[in-house]
């Protein structure tokens, strides 16, 4: 309920935020004509990887948090209207074709986003300059004027342009392991994801936090999990526990959808269950 409600208040002052940046934040009459506003209405949508998240509950934060600004007499006066929540399959081609329509077709203002496939619809926004926010775990949330992440820019653009990005969930391990009484540095870690462009993606965001987050020493980080759940986790458990040199690392994260994260957490737990000292995040 809590992570629903900041995602849903980061919706109403994003909005906010981009119509006063935009000159509209006079609530009627006299503003430049804006896709998606009107002088009572704003329209908003989503655009979300429905696998990984439940629309029901992404779409009840969101309308609950519309509702309680909309009472308040909106943004600027104008009502906060969400128009629908778009599914890009965490794939990155229908991820664009469903930026597209909800820019063109649906014509709305501004799009809240859950996805980590995003880069050809984060360079079509900003060309659109159709505002977009959200966590911001995709490349496109970097040098993008329109892209406001409330993560920042965690995942490093492929030509390392923007160095020390990753930082959320090393840094996070990090402090962890302090707050329990332990060194962090010199510490190993490893990381797994599924066989599809999210799992690309996933593997290669929380790689990049590893080394800069955490300041760990990164022992793999591959995506070769198959998306429908296997029979079989012993090669990923043998792949990871055996990476740092023939052991485990000290920490393993898992960047998984359900039901692979429990299929594997458990095999994990059962394998490591023995072998002191290792975290699997």
């Amino acid at each position: 309920m809590k992570r629903r409600k900041l995602i849903a208040g980061v919706v109403a002052a994003t909005v906010a935020g981009a119509l006063a940046t935009m000159g509209l934040g006079a609530p009627a009459g006299g503003v430049p004509s804006v896709r998606g506003v009107t002088s009572s209405e704003i329209k908003v949508a989503g655009l979300v990887q429905l696998s990984q998240f439940f629309k029901t509950r992404v779409e009840a934060g969101i309308h609950a948090r519309f509702a309680e600004e909309n009472k308040k007499g909106g943004v600027f006066g104008r009502k906060l209207t969400y128009v629908e929540t778009a599914d890009d399959k965490g794939d990155p081609t229908t991820d664009f074709s469903e930026a597209q329509r909800l820019v063109q077709q649906d014509q709305v203002f501004a799009v809240f986003t859950l996805t980590p496939v995003m880069t050809q619809a984060a360079r079509f926004f900003g060309q659109q300059h159709v505002p977009f926010f959200g966590w911001g775990i995709d490349a496109g949330y970097c040098k993008n004027p329109y892209a406001l992440g409330f993560t920042g820019c965690i995942v490093p653009p492929a030509d390392n342009s923007i160095p020390n990005t990753g930082t959320t969930w090393g840094a996070l391990m990090k402090k962890y392991l302090k707050s329990i009484g332990q060194d962090p540095k010199g510490k190993t870690a490893a990381t797994i994801s599924e066989d599809n462009a999210t799992g690309k993606e996933g593997s290669a965001e929380i790689a990049a936090q590893i080394k800069y987050g955490g300041g760990f020493k990164l022992t793999y980080a591959k995506n070769p999990v198959p998306q429908t759940p296997p029979g079989d986790y012993s090669p990923y458990v043998t792949a990871l526990t055996t990476s740092n040199n023939g052991g485990p690392p000290d920490i393993i994260y898992l960047t998984l959808s359900y039901p692979n994260l429990a299929g594997l957490s458990k095999a994990l737990l059962d394998e490591v269950s023995t072998i002191p000292g290792l975290t699997v995040h």
